[in-house]
């Protein structure tokens, strides 16, 4: 799974991806990951050390209770916990069309989080117009909760 520079470069030379990111993140809210310098991550960790936006805090400085709250309140992880990147990149390439020429057809799930969470300008695009879907996510989200609660 590609998600620095180097590792891009090898898949733009034919190793292809069998993973194709389809679905919504199953990682976040799910898995949380502490590593041995006690940082803590709201991701399995595949490219969490490679995006600093799911970086959640230090657990000596912070309880861990009070990270692992955190995302809970954090709407762009919600967004991409109920329908995935995939759909978040719809929604902006709506906005900008410029990302609809990027072919995300045989990406992995984790390297379509990064070039999303990493990109500062598809950051903008989201806080700036999220409230466009802001409603039907967190519907979707309460109502996804209760499913996963029963």
């Amino acid at each position: 799974m590609p998600f620095t520079k180097s590792s891009e470069n090898e898949l733009s030379k034919g190793t292809q991806n069998k993973t194709i990111c389809t679905n919504r993140c199953n990682s976040l809210f799910e898995a949380i990951t502490i590593n041995a310098n006690n940082k803590m991550f709201a991701c399995c960790g595949l490219t969490s050390h490679n995006i600093p936006y799911l970086y959640l805090g230090d657990t000596t400085k912070h309880t861990i209770k009070e990270l692992y709250e955190y995302p809970f309140n954090d709407f762009i992880k919600i967004w991409l916990y109920n329908e995935g990147p995939k759909k978040i990149l719809e929604f902006v390439t709506k906005i900008d069309p410029r990302y609809d020429t990027i072919d995300t057809r045989s990406w992995h799930i984790c390297r379509l989080c990064a070039f999303l969470l990493n990109n500062k300008d598809i950051i903008n695009i989201i806080k700036e117009n999220y409230r466009q879907v802001y409603t039907n996510i967190l519907l979707k989200h309460t109502f996804q909760q209760k499913i996963v609660n029963k």
